[in-house]
């Protein structure tokens, strides 16, 4: 959604609740221990259970200041099965037929009897006031786990995905696809009805399920707890349909299969997530195409939802989940390519890729990780949030290791000249002991005063960042605005890329996230006074040569300029 809409849609939403503030919103209800209410929520299909409860009382201040919950038994035989489920989150409960909020936190690892926490339905329609969302007090109560199901992932991507998901609160559950137009239609969004929440469409699905609380004309309440705790978003609101609910004693867990989306998430506070019917949340298209392997060339399509913390990580398995797809078979793989990342009112950020290991499931997580990392640094940023209009991310892959690393330099001893050249073989070692050569002839300004000592850096792009004093990193800390930040992004040196640096011994400044080489003494005294960041390695000549698969190390040779001199070695 462009920022405009989003803010049309969350005034739109802010001006409805004044609608629902009739209901109740204001003190919260007094309600005696020993009061006996019910729980709606759905345990298979569409059928709506009533499961009986007893208050036990009011846990002050349990999720942060100023907000309580009621703490309740579930009782009958549905809760002696499955006991306070994932999914559950949001289920309302009523006393006497009103509703008094919703069930959203349980407590114990394995408890005896089934206690949850309910958040009163006041701070549920109070949560769209709120001015930015609240973090639960740590040592709380634990909000009801979030069935994340994901449908399409590659074993070893989802292995690697459960731990980091399982920090924010999921369950993840693997399978749970889209539900299709001609199966049994999901549930219309009632309360006590599933809800779900779209992270990932396309050819893989994640998405994740609650329950509806409550439904004032086109405002959907849900889950009674934070999703992320972002505040204000939009992401992607749909129907879903549980398939069973599998009763387990260190948790059970509603199973569902999601629907369409019929509206978006636009709220996400600390008492409710809050959605509105209609409402649209357009996610990012990511393309993905991995070319060689078993099946030739492949193409994925993926949507991921727009949100600064996730982009990053799901963009990541969807990436490693099409490259383990693609080749059918454990090997080793290497697999080298490019991403582009198009930014609305910016420059394209490329990313260029490569990254070899035994199995595909190293090189892709690898391959994958290098994404990530570049898209953190870009959403992180200090100056603005970037509207991602698409991901493209083209891969070739090949069923081999193509590992280089460097081992020597070998170059003419004779006199180096202002002027002149400096010629250099790099010998490399393949992984399975071959060796290979690559020659590089690099210039020697004629400006250059005898005497001057030169030094020579050859080897991957992390290797002669370091030599070069981190010049990127440089430049991405001096960035000035998105844009700068973006072009510094983009510099980052790949994994099959061999370089050869000629230089010499000066002060470069990173400023306004580009390096100035050869400046006046004035200036850079005067820009080095103002910044720390600054190098010492002036750039006189460069040459690069790509290669099929991963380079590794490097080495460095230093010369001095003066008639009839030799190169020293370091």
């Amino acid at each position: 959604m462009r920022p405009a809409a989003q803010r049309a849609a969350v005034a739109a939403l802010a001006m409805a609740l004044t609608v629902t503030a009739a209901l109740g919103a204001g003190e919260r209800k007094r309600i005696p221990p020993g009061t006996q209410g019910v729980v709606h929520t759905v345990v298979e299909g569409n059928v709506l259970e009533e499961i009986p409860l007893r208050f036990l009382g009011v846990y002050e201040g349990a999720v942060g200041p100023g907000y309580d919950v009621y703490l309740v038994e579930l009782e009958g035989p549905v809760a002696d099965r499955v006991g306070v489920a994932a999914g559950m989150s949001g289920s309302p409960v009523f006393v006497d037929g009103e509703i008094v909020g919703a069930l959203a936190y349980r407590y114990g690892l394995l408890p005896k009897r089934a206690i949850g926490g309910v958040t009163p339905i006041e701070d549920m329609l109070d949560s769209a006031r709120a001015a930015t969302a609240v973090p639960a007090a740590s040592g709380g109560p634990a909000p009801i786990g979030t069935p994340l199901q994901m449908a399409g992932l590659a074993p070893a991507v989802r292995e690697w995905l459960v731990p980091q998901l399982e920090r924010h609160g999921f369950v993840p559950v693997a399978g749970g696809g889209r539900l299709s137009d001609t199966d049994a239609g999901p549930g219309e969004l009632a309360p006590g009805m599933p809800v779900g929440i779209q992270l990932v469409g396309g050819d893989i699905s994640i998405a994740a399920t609650g329950t509806v609380t409550w439904v004032d004309g086109d405002l959907v309440y849900a889950f009674g707890h934070p999703f992320f705790g972002s505040g204000r978003v939009a992401m992607p609101m749909t129907t879903a349909r549980v398939v069973h609910t599998v009763s387990d004693l260190a948790g059970s867990v509603k199973l569902s299969n999601v629907g369409r989306p019929v509206g978006a998430i636009l709220e996400d506070r600390q008492a409710a997530v809050i959605g509105r019917k209609g409402a649209e949340a357009p996610m990012i298209p990511v393309d993905v195409i991995v070319r060689g392997g078993s099946y030739g060339r492949r193409s994925f399509h993926y949507e991921v939802v727009r949100h600064p913390q996730f982009v990053p990580l799901l963009v990541s398995a969807v990436t490693s989940s099409s490259l383990i797809n693609n080749p059918g078979h454990e090997d080793a793989q290497t697999i080298v390519g490019a991403a582009t990342v198009r930014l609305r009112g910016l420059p394209d950020l490329p990313i260029e890729l490569a990254n070899t290991g035994d199995g595909p499931a190293s090189a892709a997580l690898g391959t994958a990780s290098r994404i990530s990392a570049v898209l953190a640094v870009l959403y992180r940023n200090s100056f603005a949030e970037p509207e991602v209009e698409s991901i493209r991310i083209d891969l070739g892959t090949s069923l081999d290791r193509r590992e280089y690393e460097v081992q020597e330099l070998l170059y003419d001893r004779g006199p180096v000249e202002p002027g002149g050249k400096i010629a250099v073989e790099c010998v490399l070692r393949g992984w399975r002991g071959e060796t290979s050569r690559q020659a590089f002839e690099l210039d020697v300004p004629a400006g250059v005063a005898p005497g001057t000592e030169l030094r020579l850096a050859v080897g991957e792009g992390v290797f002669l960042d370091r030599a070069l004093g981190r010049p990127i990193s440089r430049r991405v800390a001096t960035a000035d605005d998105l844009s700068a930040l973006v072009r510094a992004i983009g510099a980052l040196p790949p994994a099959h890329r061999l370089t050869a640096v000629l230089y010499r011994p000066s002060e470069v400044v990173a400023a306004d996230g580009v390096m100035l080489e050869h400046l006046p003494p004035t200036a850079r005294r005067l820009l080095g006074s103002q910044s720390r960041n600054s190098t010492r390695a002036a750039t006189l000549s460069r040459r690069d040569v790509t290669l099929d698969g991963t380079v590794t190390g490097g080495r460095l040779a230093t010369f001095r300029v003066r008639d009839g001199a030799a190169p020293e070695s370091p």
